[in-house]
């Protein structure tokens, strides 16, 4: 039964984390008082159209910056136009009142947070890859939807959309993003109450430990070649230099040095995970793939481009073509495996030529390692010949594997 509202009954509603609450007024009947689970709270009034015969509900405002007492007075007014024939929801009086509100919907807000906190605190390719999964995944679905209506709901079906079309991770990452999005709404005063807050990611993601051994390299090494321009090298460089994917693939000609004694390949810090310039010595594998490939007349271009303006894009595809190359052209196949194993196995074959784990790390460009802390604000030793040896050695033995004097 519905019971009379008085300011000290609204006041003393809380939130239920878990469903919308829907409130009559005992006094008013037609009048609403909504309360969200992220804590936002508004008035509403229903009538029934008498034209149409539906039941439509209008928004009044919300609490508090609309009183009970401005709720009751708005919804008699909305119900005697209703009385006399009228369909208040045209009325420009509630257009003025939803006019209110317009400025706190989700699209509007997430550029307000991509412009104030992502693009001025995180690097560029962080910034890239949040405002990529807001417009593809959270905009188009909750966009026009304004921040204190979205439900933990609307999330989990948002979540269970991706992950229900094979995309698990990046569920698990616009799960992050979601969370991270109403931390800062929450701190703007634009919500109480997280949505998102206690959804757990869909996905276990466990660190990984696949290595490709000899003969899956001889596999890889041979299936590249059929692969040809420009993911057949692109992926062989993976290997030769352990260098992360997208370092290789937006590698530009004006980074390598091929014709001084220090044949040598620069990225800057903008260029790299952890900001800081990088060199990567050039080995004479390396060297006969770069030289290989056909230089465009732009130095500073692209070493990887189909259209000689970006970077080339599609590994996804590529990695599955290079699998089905495998699979033509040999009875054994590549048990499940990422590009980025390319880079672990480069890795595990340092260790087991002999190089230490610190050269090792130098030429990753691990942040954070065997030399750590203190020492690795004292130690600024780039190990440039040791990185250097240990690459030859690196290119020695795949040459020694995939010309089958090892297996």
């Amino acid at each position: 039964m519905a019971t009379k509202f008085t300011d000290k009954s609204i006041q003393s509603i809380q939130p239920n984390p878990t469903k919308r609450q829907e409130i009559p007024d005992g006094l008013l009947p037609g009048l609403y008082f909504i309360v969200q689970q992220s804590g936002y709270k508004s008035w509403a009034c229903r009538y029934r159209d008498k034209k149409t015969n539906k039941t439509i509900k209008l928004t009044i405002g919300t609490y508090p910056l609309i009183s009970l007492a401005k709720a009751r007075e708005e919804a008699r007014k909305i119900l005697q136009e209703v009385a006399e024939g009228v369909n208040p929801a045209k009325d420009k009086a509630q257009k003025k009142l939803q006019a209110l509100d317009k400025t706190d919907t989700m699209e509007i807000l997430l550029e307000q947070y991509m412009k104030t906190n992502i693009r001025k605190n995180r690097k560029k390719k962080t910034g890239d890859e949040y405002s990529r999964i807001i417009s593809k995944e959270i905009t188009p679905h909750i966009g026009t939807t304004k921040i204190q209506d979205v439900s933990r709901s609307d999330i989990l079906t948002l979540i269970d959309t991706i992950t229900d079309r094979g995309a698990p991770i990046l569920a698990n990452r616009t799960l992050a993003t979601l969370k991270s999005f109403f931390s800062w709404a929450k701190s703007r005063d634009k919500i109480t109450i997280s949505p998102a807050g206690g959804i757990k990611n869909p996905s276990k993601e466990t660190s990984k430990n696949r290595i490709l051994c000899a003969q899956e390299i001889v596999l890889f090494w041979q299936a590249t070649d059929q692969l040809g321009w420009p993911f057949g090298p692109l992926f062989r460089l993976l290997l030769l230099t352990g260098q992360r994917r997208t370092e290789v693939g937006e590698m530009t000609w004006s980074e390598i040095q091929m014709d001084t004694s220090s044949q040598k390949w620069t990225m800057s810090g903008a260029r790299t995970k952890n900001g800081r310039e990088h060199t990567v010595p050039l080995t004479n594998g390396v060297l006969e793939i770069l030289q290989s490939l056909q230089r465009s007349d732009d130095n500073n271009g692209y070493v990887f481009t189909t259209n000689g303006k970006t970077p080339v894009s599609g590994f996804s595809k590529a990695k599955k073509n290079l699998d089905q190359a495998i699979a033509q052209m040999s009875s054994q196949t590549i048990p499940t495996w990422t590009l980025h194993d390319l880079r672990r196995t480069a890795a595990s074959l340092l260790a087991k030529l002999g190089h230490p784990i610190h050269v090792t790390e130098a030429i990753l460009n691990h942040k954070s390692g065997t030399i750590s802390g203190v020492a690795a604000v004292y130690n600024r030793y780039e190990y440039q010949d040791e990185k250097r040896k240990a690459l030859e050695d690196l290119d020695n033995y795949i040459a020694k594997v995939t010309s089958k004097e090892i297996s």
